[in-house]
């Protein structure tokens, strides 16, 4: 009773991930969406470093994961356009709903949405893209995909710091005493370790759905 139960389960979550039906991609990036928003509030401030220590990136590698890449990537284009338009979802945002924060208050919208951690925003959109390519590639959906959603975590990094380093006029990467000050040691190192722990926790989640 139970093999079978997981096998409805395994099966359903297969036709989530090969659909091409409008309607079932638009469903699920709207849950996918209030699951990421969900997974931001949990959000801490690094003094040392503007971008933020949070669970979006967990929820960015299981929605792709578990629901594929193309509701995957949809939901975190609504999830940036929302955030632009006003809505409280970024991680660090704290202000009203539908446009009033970039209208009254500098913090939310469209200034946090496009500001210094924008390029991690444009990352949670691509990695669903290259967690679908990898998992094409190498056939993963009977099998684990932590190689898959570790890889996608490049995905998220590169434009990252380099819109970090955009934003603060930094060198990417740097040696001596100008290392500290390198956008790859503010946006990348301190959370390389975090970063395992989350994609650990992502492969558990998306696990039940596949093999």
């Amino acid at each position: 009773m139970n093999h079978t139960i997981a096998l409805t389960k395994k099966s359903f979550w297969q036709d989530i991930r090969a659909s091409t039906s409008l309607s079932v991609i638009a469903v699920g990036s709207i849950v996918a969406m209030a699951f990421t928003a969900l997974l931001a509030r949990v959000s801490i401030p690094l003094g040392f470093t503007p971008v933020p220590l949070s669970l979006q990136t967990v929820a960015v590698m299981a929605i792709a994961g578990v629901a594929g890449w193309k509701i995957g990537a949809t939901s975190q284009i609504l999830y940036w356009g929302l955030s632009m338009a006003g809505m409280p979802i970024l991680a660090g945002s704290e202000t009203g709903w539908l446009g009033q924060s970039w209208l009254t208050n500098p913090v939310g919208g469209w200034t946090l949405a496009t500001g210094e951690t924008a390029g991690y925003i444009l990352g949670f959109i691509l990695a669903p893209l290259a967690i679908g390519l990898f998992n094409k590639m190498w056939k993963t959906d009977n099998n684990s995909q932590f190689g898959t959603l570790l890889l996608s975590n490049l995905f998220i990094y590169i434009p990252g710091v380099i819109w970090l380093a955009h934003s603060y006029n930094l060198n990417i990467f740097a040696s001596g005493s100008g290392y500290a000050k390198s956008a790859f040691a503010l946006g990348v190192v301190p959370f390389l370790f975090v970063d395992l722990i989350k994609t650990v926790a992502a492969n558990v989640i998306t696990a039940p759905t596949r093999g």
